[in-house]
C-alpha cells in the first residue's frame, strides 16, 4: 500500500516540476490558504505554492491539502510548477522563502509531524536527514 502512494505521488508531481519563468513569491502575513482561507503564517510546517500557468501564484498551508488540487488532472495541466518549503536542517516551527521545486526534493510521508491540516508530507533535498 505505501509502495503505490508513494508512485502515485512521484507520478503526479513528476510532470509539474518543470522550471517556469515564472519564480517563486516570498509569503507575507497576509497571505491566505487558497483552499481554506487560514493565514498561512500563522502555522507550522512546510507551505506550498502553485505557479500556474497564467502567471498566478496560489498558497497552501501545506502539501497534503495542497494534493486535492495537485492530484485533480485538469488543474495539473494548468500548472507551471510547485514549490514547496524544504527542511533540511530547520526546526518546525521556523519559516523562510527557500522555495524549491516539488521535484527536486523528498519526502517523508508517514511523519509524526503535524501542520495545519493534520498530517504533514515532509521535504528534504537531501536524503541524509
Amino acid at each position: 500500500m505505501l509502495f503505490s502512494v508513494v508512485i502515485l505521488f512521484a507520478a503526479a508531481l513528476s510532470g509539474c516540476g518543470r522550471q517556469s519563468e515564472t519564480q517563486p513569491q516570498d509569503l507575507t502575513k497576509a497571505d491566505i490558504c487558497s483552499l481554506c482561507g487560514m493565514v498561512i503564517l500563522n502555522y507550522s510546517g512546510p507551505h506550498v505554492q502553485i505557479v500556474w500557468k497564467d502567471g498566478k501564484h496560489t498558497f497552501y498551508c501545506d502539501l497534503f491539502e495542497a494534493m486535492s488540487i495537485i492530484l485533480n488532472k485538469p488543474d495539473r495541466e494548468r500548472m507551471a510548477a510547485i514549490y514547496v518549503q524544504n527542511f533540511d536542517d530547520k526546526a518546525w516551527a521556523s519559516y523562510d522563502d527557500e522555495w524549491m521545486l516539488v521535484k527536486d526534493l523528498y519526502f517523508v510521508i508517514d511523519s509524526k509531524q503535524r501542520s495545519a491540516m493534520g498530517i504533514s508530507y515532509v521535504p528534504f533535498k537531501s536524503l541524509n536527514n
